[in-house]
């Protein structure tokens, strides 16, 4: 076994001259076995899930039909029994011919055939650097067709959103079906109607505070009514909801509240003392929605 050093810094003459000279070094130890080289290593498990083979068989005179030695082809099978993936080469009159064996407990066919494209983009990239300064980095880009592939597999078919913005769904539903139930908690509900109304009033509220797009509205309330007003609210005004668990440790409430850079904290009452005693530069709107109910917008 050997392993090529690649560094992008250097040349690929000098990385064709290391290799010829650290590969004449290991020749008086060609003979040694993969179990010994496995058991000098200490690796637990497999050491090698790959093979690569360079063949280098002499010419073999043709024989008369019925005398001397025969030589039969390799077994056709695409399947690898000891590696995960086998890469073979054979020289032939007009070339190399290059075959992949693959282990198919782990390796599909249509990996293992990637694999041996990208191994012939790399080679074909090899012949075209070889005697010119180039950049070595390039050697790590994927062929043109594997690029293509990924590409097609990442964007499937684009199908236009109902919406353009995730509230406006919402919306639809309050002018359709004002009616409606649309939430409930503890016995006390609200209809898309109202639910409608009063995150609109907070939202104008927010709006006449200076909140809009790309503002950060951070909110600290426990499970209750006010929660989802306040989410619709934001949303309305463009902003970005930054939501707290109000039962979380007060330091780490402290410290995430300030790097998120919310401007306006929507609080319920009982969380008033603990952001106060924050001693932030945070303006805090309480959330009523009695309060709510009676004001116009």
């Amino acid at each position: 076994p050997y392993r090529v050093k690649f560094d992008e810094a250097g040349s690929l003459q000098a990385i064709f001259d290391a290799v010829q000279h650290e590969r004449g070094g290991l020749l008086a130890h060609s003979y040694a076995g993969l179990v010994d080289v496995k058991q000098w290593s200490g690796v637990d498990g497999e050491l090698f899930d790959t093979l690569f083979v360079y063949q280098q068989l002499p010419d073999v005179p043709e024989m008369e039909q019925g005398s001397g030695l025969q030589i039969y082809g390799r077994n056709e099978s695409p399947f690898s029994t000891e590696f995960s993936f086998e890469l073979i080469l054979v020289p032939a009159e007009t070339g190399v011919r290059v075959q992949g064996l693959f282990k198919p407990s782990v390796l599909s066919r249509s990996q293992a055939k990637w694999m041996l494209a990208e191994f012939d983009f790399a080679m074909t990239q090899l012949c075209d650097m070889a005697g010119r300064e180039c950049d070595l980095s390039t050697l790590m880009d994927l062929s043109p067709a594997q690029t293509q592939f990924i590409e097609t597999a990442s964007f499937g078919s684009q199908t236009p959103l109902p919406y353009e913005l995730l509230h406006h769904a919402f919306e639809e539903r309050a002018m359709c079906h004002p009616e409606a139930p649309a939430i409930e908690f503890e016995g006390v509900g609200f209809s898309y109607g109202e639910l409608n109304d009063l995150a609109n009033t907070l939202a104008a509220r927010l709006t006449r505070l200076g909140v809009g797009v790309g503002s950060r509205v951070a909110v600290i309330m426990d499970r209750c009514l006010d929660f989802p007003v306040s989410l619709l609210a934001i949303l309305k005004s463009g902003a970005v909801c930054v939501p707290f668990d109000g039962n979380a440790p007060c330091q780490r409430i402290c410290y995430a509240l300030n790097d998120s850079l919310a401007s306006i904290v929507l609080i319920s009452s009982t969380y008033i003392d603990l952001v106060k005693n924050f001693d932030l530069n945070i303006r805090l709107v309480v959330v009523d929605l009695i309060e709510l109910a009676g004001q116009e917008l």
